[in-house]
Order: structure tokens, then C-alpha cells, then sequence
């Protein structure tokens, strides 16, 4: 007999799920890294007069420096991309790479917000932010209020 776990399960915001409907197949059918991704944000959110930068709250290059000791930059959950909108309105935008699908079958699963992404961007829109989860600049722009 298996027994349920008496842990509640988090409910998850749906904000923070991949939605494959969104996305034209030919955008799916390819497949894109969260460094790319990241990229195509930055320059559409540039083209449109935002001010945006890339975030390495995980210290990556402080990682890859210094090795395997190398220490994390920021605290938990700093999405990947910060900035502001005209008028001043914070801007949070954690990146992901989309799920790449052929002929309809999921070959690699879409890129998933941790507990403390979700936890960050959850607190940072209730402050009056502008903040979510980017599979693609399209996502970035909708967040951004562009539309």
C-alpha cells in the first residue's frame, strides 16, 4: 500500500509554468539554450527602450574562476534579468530555455523556476513590480507590459 505523503503540496503558480500553446511550433522545433534566450530578451527589451541587464545571481563566472569553492553573487532567487521600466517600475525577469518539441513529442523539457525564483518574483509583483518567467522575448515583452 502506498502511503500519501502528509507534506502539502505546493500549489504552483501558473505564471511560472511552460504553456507549449503559446509558442509557434517553429519556435519549438529548434533547440535554444537560457544563454540565447537571455540574448534575444536583452536586445528586444533594448529595442524598445528598456533599461535591462543581465544578472548573474548564481556567480557563474565567479564560479568558473575560482573554481568549485567559487561563492554565489547574490542572494537566493535573483532572476536572471533586472532593470526598470520608463516611470521607474522595477523589472524582474528570470530566463528559461522552452521545451523542444518535434512532430509533437517533448524532446527536452522546458527550463523550471525554482522554489526561491518563484518565491522572489512572487514578492517582487506584489510590491508593484513588473516580474515573471521568460521562455522567450515575446514572454519578456508581455511581462514588461509591451505589447
Amino acid at each position: 500500500m502506498i502511503r500519501r505523503s502528509p507534506l502539502k503540496r505546493q500549489t504552483i503558480d501558473p505564471r511560472f509554468v511552460f504553456d507549449r500553446s503559446r509558442y509557434p511550433v517553429e519556435y519549438l522545433d529548434r533547440e535554444w539554450s537560457e544563454a540565447i534566450v537571455q540574448k534575444d530578451i536583452l536586445r528586444e527589451l533594448h529595442r524598445v527602450g528598456i533599461a535591462a541587464f543581465a544578472f548573474d545571481s548564481g556567480g557563474k563566472a565567479m564560479r568558473a574562476r575560482a573554481g568549485a569553492g567559487g561563492a554565489a553573487v547574490g542572494a537566493a532567487g535573483l532572476p536572471d534579468v533586472i532593470g526598470w521600466l520608463p516611470g521607474g517600475k522595477g523589472l524582474f525577469i528570470e530566463v528559461k530555455r522552452p521545451a523542444l518539441i518535434i512532430d509533437g513529442r517533448i524532446i527536452k523539457r522546458a527550463g523550471m523556476v525554482s522554489d526561491e525564483q518563484a518565491a522572489f518574483l512572487t514578492r517582487a509583483h506584489a510590491a508593484g513590480c513588473a516580474a515573471g518567467v521568460a521562455w522567450s522575448a515575446w514572454d519578456a515583452l508581455l511581462i514588461a507590459g509591451v505589447e
